[in-house]
C-alpha cells in the first residue's frame, strides 16, 4: 500500500497522473492474470495518490452474484457471455412519479427501479412529512408503477405532478419537505458483467408544503428567514455532472466488492442523510429505492490493442465526504482522523473473451489522494494575495494518524476469494488481526526546501517522515516513507524527466509483472 503527498495543485500534476496511468494501463497487457497479485497502494497533494493492484482471471457468475445473471445462465443474451459484454442487453428504465391528492391533501411517491420486479408506493404524511411504507402487498408494493397509480386512483382523485428517473433524497425542513429527483442520467461507465454506472445530468428539488399550525407574526418572520436560508443552502448544492451511482453493483469500494449495492461504504455516499427518511421507513437493503450517490467521475471506454484485440477501460474516482472544503481550509486530519479532501480511484481493465464461456481476465488499480495525515493548517499571507504558510500544530500533532493508517489497512485487506494464499499468510503472521500486516508506503512529493526558502513545506515533510517512523517504531506497523521533491526536480529536469523520475521511484514498489513499461504493447486508438 503506497501513498504520496505534495502541495502541488491537482491541475499541475495532471501530466504526471496521465503518464503514470498510461503506463499502468499498458502494463496490463503483459500481466500474468492467472497469478494473485500483491496488494499495493499509492496517493499525492497535501494530498495522496495510492494504488492497489489486483489481477485475476475470473468468471462472471462469481463477479456478479446478482439476480441479473442468475436468472439467465445460458443463451447469447446473458450478461455473463461475451456477446452481452460487447453490447449489454438493454435495461428497462427506472421511473419515479410524484402524485398529489387534492381531496386528501396528501403527496405520494411511486418508485419502480429498472432492476427491481416490484414498484413501491410511499406516502408522505401531510403534517409531519414522515414517509410511510408498510410492505403490504397490494397497498405498498405492486408489480408495476401502473398498478400502484391505479390503486391510488381507485381510492382518491390524484394528479401526477412530475415524472423522473430516480429518487436521490428527501429532507424535511420545518413546514417544508424537499424531494430530490434525477430527471435525466447518462450511462458514463460500464463494468464487467454489463453493470452500468450512471451520472446525474439533470436533477430538481420539488418543494412540498406541509400542514402545520401557524405561528405568531414575530416568530413566523424569524422562522421564515431561517427556513429560507436552509432551503437555499440545500437546493443550491451542485449536483448535476458531479455525482454518479450504480444500481446493480457496489462501487463505493474497490472493484469487485463482495457487498450488495444496498450496503455501501457510507463515508463515500454523499446522499446518506438525504436517504435516511426512506431507510427509516424500511426501504433499505433489498428494498432500497435511493441509489448510493458518489461524488467524482466515472467513465469507461472500449479500446483495441495493436493486434486488434478488444479490451475495456473504466476509471472511477470517489471523494470521501467526511472532511471536505476549499483547498486551503480542509488540511490535515480532523477530529475523526479523516484527511482533507481525500479521493479514492479505481482503474479497471478487462479483456473481451473470444467465446461465451471463457473467463474474463481483468486488472484493477486503486489510488488515493488526500491531505498529509497529521494536524496542520495553512495561513494565507497578505490578505490572500501572498504565499500560503503551513502551520504544524505543536501539541498532539500526530493524534489520529495511527487510526487513519489502521482504517486503510482494514479497507485494503486482501480478499480471500481473490488473493488465495495472501490472506492466509497474513492471518498466520498476525495471529489475531491479519490487517495489521498489510503494508503502507507513503509517497511524498513535498518540497525538501532550503535554509533560506520553502521551509514551511520542508517542515511538513520532516513531520510526515517522523510520523511514519513513529508508526513503524512505536506502534510496530509496516509503514515506510518515500520522498521525491516534485518542485525541485521539475525545475532542474523538466516535466518529461520528472515523470520518468517519479516512475523510477514508483516502479520499484510495484509487483514485478508491471515494473517494466518498456515491455508493454497496448496502443489505444
Amino acid at each position: 500500500m503506497l501513498f504520496s503527498y505534495s502541495t502541488v495543485p491537482a491541475q499541475q500534476t495532471s501530466s504526471l497522473v496521465t503518464e503514470v496511468i498510461t503506463k499502468l494501463l499498458a502494463s496490463v497487457a503483459v500481466a500474468d492474470v492467472n497469478r494473485p497479485a500483491d496488494v499495493l497502494l499509492f496517493p499525492g497533494q497535501p494530498s495522496a495518490l495510492s494504488i492497489s493492484v489486483t489481477e485475476r482471471e475470473i468468471s462472471f457468475p462469481y463477479v456478479l452474484g446478482l439476480p441479473l445473471c442468475q436468472r439467465r445462465q445460458s443463451g447469447t443474451d446473458c450478461c455473463c457471455k461475451a456477446r452481452a459484454m460487447d453490447r449489454p442487453a438493454p435495461h428497462k428504465e427506472s421511473i419515479v412519479l410524484l402524485a398529489y391528492s387534492e381531496p386528501k391533501k396528501k403527496h405520494y411517491i411511486v418508485v419502480k427501479l429498472a432492476h427491481s420486479s416490484k414498484a413501491q408506493l410511499v406516502r408522505i404524511d401531510a403534517e409531519s412529512g414522515v414517509l410511510r411504507w408498510d410492505q403490504a402487498v397490494g397497498r405498498d408494493t405492486f408489480d408495476s408503477e401502473a398498478e400502484a397509480l391505479a390503486y391510488l386512483q381507485n381510492h382518491t382523485q390524484v394528479e401526477v405532478l412530475t415524472h423522473a428517473k430516480y429518487v436521490l433524497g428527501y429532507v424535511v425542513l420545518g413546514p417544508v419537505a424537499l424531494l430530490l429527483l434525477a430527471e435525466a442520467v447518462r450511462v458514463s461507465g460500464t463494468l464487467p458483467g454489463g453493470h452500468e454506472i450512471k451520472t446525474v445530468t439533470q436533477s430538481k428539488w420539488h418543494r412540498i408544503t406541509l400542514q402545520q399550525p401557524d405561528l405568531d407574526v414575530t416568530t413566523q418572520a424569524a422562522a421564515k428567514a431561517e427556513l429560507d436560508r436552509g432551503i437555499d443552502k440545500t437546493m443550491s448544492f451542485p449536483m448535476d455532472g458531479a455525482h454518479y451511482f450504480c444500481e446493480t453493483l457496489d462501487i463505493t469500494r474497490p472493484f469487485p466488492s463482495q457487498h450488495p449495492a444496498g450496503e455501501p461504504s457510507w463515508p463515500f455516499v454523499w446522499n446518506k442523510a438525504l436517504t435516511l427518511p426512506f431507510r427509516t421507513a424500511g426501504l433499505d437493503g433489498p428494498n432500497t429505492v435511493c441509489p448510493a450517490l458518489l461524488q467524482g467521475m466515472a467513465e469507461s471506454r472500449d479500446l483495441e490493442d495493436f493486434d486488434g484485440r478488444r479490451f475495456s477501460y473504466c476509471l472511477i474516482s470517489r471523494k470521501c465526504r467526511l472532511h471536505v472544503g476549499p483547498r486551503y481550509k480542509a488540511r490535515g486530519l480532523n477530529e475523526n482522523s479523516d484527511p482533507g479532501n481525500e479521493i479514492e480511484c479505481d482503474q479497471v481493465v478487462w479483456k473481451h473473451p473470444d467465446y461465451s464461456e471463457q473467463p474474463i481476465p481483468w486488472s484493477r488499480y486503486t489510488w488515493r489522494r488526500g491531505s498529509v495525515p497529521l494536524w496542520w493548517t495553512v495561513n494565507i499571507r497578505n490578505g490572500g494575495m501572498g504565499e500560503a504558510e503551513i502551520k504544524i500544530r505543536s501539541t498532539n500533532t500526530f493524534r489520529g494518524s495511527r487510526r487513519y493508517v489502521r482504517r486503510l489497512q482494514k479497507r485494503y485487506m486482501p480478499d480471500p476469494h481473490l488473493h488465495q494464499g495472501s490472506a492466509d499468510e497474513l492471518a498466520v503472521v498476525a495471529g489475531t488481526d491479519a490487517s495489521l500486516q498489510v503494508p503502507v508506503v507513503f509517497f511524498s512529493l513535498l518540497r525538501k526546501g532550503t535554509p533560506d526558502r520553502d521551509r514551511s513545506e520542508a517542515k511538513l515533510a520532516e513531520a510526515f517522515d517522523y510520523m511514519a517512523s513513529q508508526l513503524r517504531g512505536m506502534h510496530k506497523l509496516p509503514v515506510s516513507y518515500v520522498a521525491l521533491d516534485w518542485h525541485q526536480m521539475d525545475k532542474e529536469l523538466g516535466s518529461e524527466a520528472l515523470v520518468e523520475g517519479f516512475w523510477a521511484q514508483l516502479s520499484s514498489l510495484l509487483p514485478s509483472q508491471v515494473r517494466s513499461p518498456d515491455s508493454c504493447h497496448i496502443g489505444c486508438r
